[in-house]
């Protein structure tokens, strides 16, 4: 689960379940629950080369996923965003499932 405004050590893992190692690109779309949104790149976005667990605890296979690290203000908003990987491969494009995450408001303790 993120926290509205997590960045730094947070990323986002978009699991294909299809082997991406021969693949030469990648962009990732992210749409906010207000609607605005974001787009990355193969800069950004790398193909993840070890076996990793995901957000639900569920092991994701060496180069079946992407990792994009969140970046601050990425996540400015608590709700549901909309997460869409295209691949650029020797087969031409593959575009993902979407996946959807779900962002907790930042919770304000009193002082």
């Amino acid at each position: 689960m993120l926290i509205e405004g997590e960045y730094g050590d947070k990323s986002l893992l978009i699991n294909t379940r299809y082997d991406l190692s021969s693949n030469t690109g990648f962009s990732l779309v992210v749409l906010r629950p207000d609607g605005s949104g974001f787009s990355r790149d193969e800069t950004d976005v790398t193909l993840g080369v070890v076996d990793t667990v995901d957000e639900n605890g569920d092991t994701i296979n060496a180069n079946e996923y992407v990792k994009y690290p969140l970046k601050n203000g990425d996540i400015n908003q608590a709700g549901r965003y909309k997460l869409q990987l295209t691949v650029n491969g020797a087969n031409g494009v593959l575009v993902s499932q979407t996946k959807y995450v779900k962002v907790e408001k930042k919770q304000v303790l009193p002082v």
